[in-house]
Order: structure tokens, then C-alpha cells, then sequence
């Protein structure tokens, strides 16, 4: 077997581990890479999440799924059912791109983001504001990408100036010195 199919293989093997604990409500800590959860989210952080139910998701958590072989960490922001069949319509932060997941691809849901010796609890007060405004600025880009293709076909227009520097604003914001030193509960 060379070496992408040891790579692949082992990128399956990480996904039925990852479901075989999931609805256990045990934590994990994983490192991250990619830019799509951006300024939340880096790909020097690390991650934990908890393996709950997908019944107890709501709109703006970010969860982890998987998409074939691959893991994505995005943020849900809706739930729908179509047909009996309940799904996420998901989204990176930094992408204007969004999909429709079946739950069934779900793992786990996001609890805490660790960058350098700094933890940011999404379940704290300060997380679930941020994960609203996170939400709110992620249906408008959604609504903007809708209106793109619209009115441009299907090749939308490079975001603009405005997002990046919000992003700046907000990574500045979450990175102030009143966030948590990391501790274990």
C-alpha cells in the first residue's frame, strides 16, 4: 500500500473512532488546519469538543462533521427536515460558500478553542455572544453569496475589504487579555 492509501486508511479509520464515541458526552482535544473557521478558529489552535447528542445543536454552534474521509469544523446555521430526513445547512466563518449536511454526518459539537495558552470557552456567556454575532455575519454573507449568484451566474465576486477587517476586529477582540488561562474542569 503506498503512502496515500495509508493516508486515506488511516483518515477512515479516524472518522469511525471519532463515531464510534459519539451521544457519549466525553471531550476530546484535536489540532486544527485550514483557514474556513478564520478569525474564530486558526489553524495553530487546537479544538475540544464533546461527543453530545445532535438533537442538542443549535443554530450558530460549530460542529464537527465529517464530509467523506475529511473532517470539517463549521458553524451550523440552521436546522431544517426535508422529507423525514433532518439536516445542517453549515458554513465556515471565513468562506462564503455554504452546503446542506444530513445529520447523520455529525460528530461532535465545539466547546472550547485553544491558541497558544489561551482558551476561549464557546459555552461561557462571552462564547454564546460571539457564536450569535459569529451567526448573524454568517446568514448575511450567505444572503450576499445568494444574491452573487443571482445576479452573476455561478462564478460570485471576491468578498469584499469590509469582511476582512471586521474578521481583524473581531480576532483582536477575542485575543484581549481577559480571556482565560487554560485549566481543566
Amino acid at each position: 500500500m503506498g503512502e496515500d492509501g495509508a493516508k486515506r486508511l488511516a483518515q477512515s479509520q479516524r472518522v469511525a473512532m471519532l463515531r464510534s464515541m459519539a451521544n457519549s458526552g466525553k471531550r476530546l482535544e484535536l489540532d486544527t488546519v485550514g483557514f474556513s473557521m478564520a478569525p474564530l478558529v486558526q489553524p495553530s489552535s487546537s479544538v475540544r469538543i464533546e461527543f453530545a447528542p445532535e438533537q442538542e445543536v443549535v443554530a450558530g454552534d460549530v460542529i464537527l462533521f465529517h464530509r467523506g474521509e475529511s473532517l470539517v469544523l463549521h458553524r451550523v446555521l440552521k436546522r431544517l427536515r426535508r422529507g423525514g430526513v433532518m439536516y445542517f445547512i453549515e458554513k465556515g466563518d471565513h468562506q462564503p460558500m455554504y452546503s446542506v449536511i444530513p445529520v447523520d454526518c455529525y460528530l461532535a459539537r465545539l466547546v472550547s478553542i485553544r491558541t497558544g495558552d489561551r482558551v476561549f470557552d464557546t459555552t461561557s456567556l462571552k462564547g454564546r455572544v460571539v457564536s450569535r454575532v459569529l451567526l448573524w455575519g454568517s446568514w448575511l454573507e450567505k444572503l450576499a453569496y445568494d444574491l452573487k449568484i443571482t445576479l452573476f451566474g455561478t462564478s460570485p465576486l471576491p468578498g469584499g475589504r469590509q469582511v476582512i477587517a471586521a474578521g481583524n476586529r473581531l480576532r483582536r477582540w477575542l485575543q484581549r487579555p481577559a480571556l482565560h488561562k487554560h485549566h481543566d474542569h
